[in-house]
């Protein structure tokens, strides 16, 4: 029975993580976490609404993950809402503390409703994390002191700026959320898009001009605009095995690497040979296929996994070392 649950989002697992690993460290022997993504919690094959239901009802200290991507999850909310009816029905036994856990750039001050309504922490900072494990600790019954959090609050730091850099540098700026793209032939444009690669139109404002809108299952979108008079971007198809020509402008997209060949598959399938190219750059890890759409423009499908779209983002000293690396 889990006494303890940690409610993220896969975008914030890292944090999870660090977190749930502190705590195990913490308290050795007297904490079983439920953490979705630690690779335990929950299983292949398991029903995951069960495993939390399950995890709930011998919880006793409740952690959100709140961060710049899970603070409107509907998943997360959801989390929130079941352990807040839980304490609705608890009458006699003590209500299970809900502890928004704030991290990159969210503070409690800051917080939107229903996370604002609770006493918050903030993860990056020494004392209020010192702070969460007493707490933790009074919940399960702990009575040693608790030991400085100095390394905890700087690994987080150091997550923070490695994977939401933006919260550092003063930014604002979230995730990309559309591509615009201007197509001289809007029905032969939406018929390739939904056709050859498998896209999904959805509603489109009521502009006085030609266009269409295509989601992407991350909130993503696609945009087209019809301009008759446009010509062709010329873009070119990678040649095989050249490192030291750039690629002309485009833009990629990311498929499960499970589905990847699958859906290779079905694409090549469709086009002619001249308007595609498989691994152009066999050295590099990961499956890539470049494809030609109409007025030529170039789109990359890859595999590239989540881990590997988060990368370590560099200093300010090192902004041009790997722009230039070969020359050095």
């Amino acid at each position: 029975m889990h006494n303890i649950f940690i409610s993220h989002i896969h975008q914030e697992s890292g944090i999870a993580n660090i977190v749930r690993q502190a705590l195990e460290k913490e308290f050795p022997g007297k904490m079983k976490i439920f953490c979705s993504s630690d690779g335990k919690s929950i299983r292949a094959g398991d029903d995951f609404t069960e495993k939390i239901d399950e995890a709930l009802s011998g919880c006793k200290y409740a952690i959100f993950i709140v961060g710049p991507h899970s603070e409107t999850s509907r998943w997360i909310n959801l989390e929130y809402g079941a352990i807040g009816m839980r304490n609705l029905k608890r009458i006699l036994v003590r209500e299970i503390p809900m502890v928004p856990l704030c991290h990159s750039g969210l503070t409690p001050e800051t917080l939107k409703i229903p996370f604002s309504r609770k006493v918050a922490k903030v993860a990056g900072d020494k004392i209020q994390m010192e702070g969460l494990f007493g707490d933790v600790a009074a919940a399960i019954g702990w009575k040693k002191p608790i030991r400085p959090k100095d390394d905890l609050a700087e690994e987080i730091k150091k997550f923070e700026i490695n994977h939401f850099p933006n919260t550092e540098s003063g930014k604002y700026v979230q995730e990309l959320h559309h591509v615009n793209l201007p197509v001289s032939n809007l029905k032969t444009s939406i018929d390739f898009f939904c056709d050859f690669l498998d896209f999904k139109l959805i509603e489109r404002a009521n502009f006085r001009f030609g266009g269409a809108w295509f989601g992407l299952p991350n909130g993503q979108h696609l945009h087209l605009v019809e301009q008759p008079g446009f010509e062709s971007l010329n873009c070119r198809l990678p040649v095989h095995g050249d490192f030291t020509t750039p690629p002309d402008i485009h833009f990629a997209l990311r498929v499960d690497d499970k589905k990847f060949e699958a859906y290779k598959t079905i694409v090549t399938s469709k086009l002619a040979p001249d308007r595609f190219v498989s691994q152009p750059f066999p050295d590099i890890p990961i499956s890539q296929l470049y494809v030609l759409a109409p007025v030529e423009y170039l789109i990359e499908i890859t595999n590239i996994t989540p881990e590997q779209k988060q990368p370590k983002y560099i200093s300010r000293e090192e902004r041009y070392h790997y722009a230039y690396w070969w020359r050095e």
